[in-house]
């Protein structure tokens, strides 16, 4: 705060008289007061020595005091200016207010306290507004600084994410490729086609990974594109093992939806699960075939459809609630897991349609 005798006043007057008497006054309150006789020699001394305050006359020869209020209001907004003035006219106090006057007193002045306590009070108006802009200055750097150091933190969260992603795609690509290595020595095919299957599902994971590694936000991969990878993948698979395989189409026609890896993880265990059934199953030698996968958000829930248009599932393979086999009783409990319902049709070829809710990611 600006101690009294370290004030400096402007005072432009071109009265004489007026303005000894009020610089002697103020002298005496310890304030240091500079004195100019017309507006022009009062905004000279203005830029050249930076008031603390300014008091100035309005009726002035030359330059008047709505100029030299002006003049201060833009280049120093922050410094108290008061008139003292003896028109009369309302329309002169009118626009020196409008202009950025802090106060306004009228000529003569009986009781120079009333001067004094103008000037105390924009003093103390003009402290407050400084310090409050220091505060809201430091307010905000303090902001910036903080901001920075959590994009600093979540920066290093996410790479740290990115190689657990990274690492965990990495050991699910060596289990497959250890699976591998154990198909090619094989001669059993009750035993490869487990193994394949196996395979399969774990690539259905590594993918996940690797779409999470790729993405931005690293916590929700799009299901459009991941099920695109994923199928082409598994038909490269399959063509692998059988030529069949390439008469037979896979079409999708998949939500703009995008899903947490605790989403997308069962999701794609079941797509897989079932387009490797479709691809191994339902199409005869030397038929050409389709297999259909849909996902639409429609009253708060997702409806999943895979389909082909093969024979169908063999009579008592899977009637409701009694599948045997490894992959339909996985397709149950990773349904279950994402609190949906499972219900199967096997006339003109199979289709498999899961509802599960939408819930919050």
């Amino acid at each position: 705060m600006t101690k009294v005798h370290e004030t400096t006043i402007l005072l432009v007057e071109d009265s004489r008289a007026v303005r000894k008497s009020i610089a002697a006054f103020l002298n005496n309150y310890g304030y240091i007061v500079i004195e100019a006789e017309n507006g022009e020699d009062g905004i000279k001394i203005f830029h050249s020595r930076e008031p603390d305050v300014v008091i100035t006359d309005i009726m002035m020869p030359g330059i008047s005091g709505h100029e030299v209020v002006k003049t201060v209001v833009q280049e120093a907004p922050d410094t108290p200016i008061i008139v003292v003035s003896g028109t009369g006219d309302i329309s002169d106090v009118v626009k020196a207010i409008q202009l950025g006057t802090w106060d306004y007193i009228l000529k003569p002045i009986t009781d120079l306290r009333v001067l004094l306590y103008s000037i105390q009070r924009a003093l103390e108006k003009r402290n407050l507004v400084l310090q409050n802009r220091r505060y809201q200055q430091n307010l905000e750097t303090e902001i910036a600084i903080r901001t920075a150091e959590l994009q600093d933190s979540l920066r290093e969260k996410e790479q740290l994410l990115k190689e657990v992603h990274h690492r965990v795609k990495n050991n699910l690509q060596i289990i497959t490729s250890l699976l591998n290595l154990q198909i090619g020595i094989e001669t059993c095919e009750e035993c490869t086609t487990p193994m394949e299957k196996m395979k399969n599902r774990i690539n259905s994971m590594a993918l996940v990974h690797e779409q999470l590694y790729n993405t931005e936000d690293l916590s929700s991969i799009p299901f459009d594109h991941y099920i695109d990878e994923l199928t082409a993948e598994l038909k490269e698979s399959y063509y692998l093992f059988n030529d069949q395989a390439s008469a037979v189409t896979i079409e999708s026609e998949i939500d703009d939806a995008t899903f947490p890896i605790e989403i997308a993880v069962p999701l794609g265990l079941i797509v897989n699960e079932l387009v490797t059934n479709s691809l191994r199953y339902a199409f005869d030698e030397a038929k050409s075939g389709k297999i259909y996968i849909t996902l639409h958000h429609r009253n708060g829930e997702f409806h999943l459809s895979v389909s082909d248009n093969g024979k169908g599932l063999p009579e008592g393979v899977f009637p409701e609630g009694s599948g045997k086999t490894l992959g339909f009783v996985l397709i149950s409990t990773l349904t279950e897991q994402l609190g949906g319902k499972l219900s199967i049709s096997s006339k003109d070829g199979t289709k498999v349609y899961i509802v599960f809710p939408q819930k919050k990611w």
